[in-house]
């Protein structure tokens, strides 16, 4: 198949994705307006996830271009992949491995998430009041992923993240990355030139 073909066979998948996509968006607004919470998000999230192959990255892109607070329609959002809330920013040419969970974050372009990563909205989500009770309302801090950024499969992500840098697998970020660092473990500290 040639290169101009396929083009227009993408290019036709991305708008029907968009015309399919657009009922149940329509009723995911209108339910957003009566109850007034962002995090409905999560429940059409949970539906989206389940559908499979490339159709199903469509269906997802789809949808989360126009319920996300900003996402790109070339991003790849990969099976099992779920959002807790709206206030997420993916840009251009970002790869989102299968059954992550994403809080708010911004995603610059051309970065590659492997599968199971979470990002967290931050660390200080559930906080507890003076008896100990946790608090109704969570606080949410939107944490930032620069570009060309490698986050391994399974890494846990509660801090910004620095463009070109590289997060192992298993890793768990709790405190900001500079650009260009190589981080693993637990937690996540940089790799030294005698580790390479």
């Amino acid at each position: 198949m040639n290169s101009c073909l396929r083009t227009s066979l993408k290019a036709l998948a991305q708008r029907l994705s968009f015309v399919l996509m657009l009922p149940i968006f329509v009723v995911y607004k209108i339910q957003r307006m009566l109850t007034g919470k962002a995090e409905g998000i999560a429940s059409y999230s949970d539906l989206l996830a389940l559908f499979p192959g490339q159709i199903g990255a469509y269906l997802r892109s789809a949808f989360y271009c126009m319920a996300l607070k900003n996402c790109s329609k070339d991003c790849y959002i990969g099976f099992g992949t779920v959002f807790s809330t709206a206030e997420v920013e993916i840009q251009s040419a970002v790869y989102i491995g299968k059954y992550c969970c994403i809080g708010s974050v911004s995603i610059a372009t051309n970065t590659r998430i492997a599968s199971r990563v979470s990002l967290l909205s931050g660390l200080r989500q559930h906080q507890r009041d003076a008896e100990g009770q946790f608090m109704s309302e969570s606080t949410k801090e939107m944490i930032t992923i620069g570009s060309s950024c490698w986050i391994g499969e399974a890494a846990v992500v509660a801090a910004n993240v620095g463009s070109g840098s590289n997060i192992a697998a298993g890793a768990v970020v709790l405190r900001e990355i500079g650009e260009s660092v190589s981080v693993f473990g637990n937690p996540a500290r940089a790799v030294s030139a005698a580790e390479h």
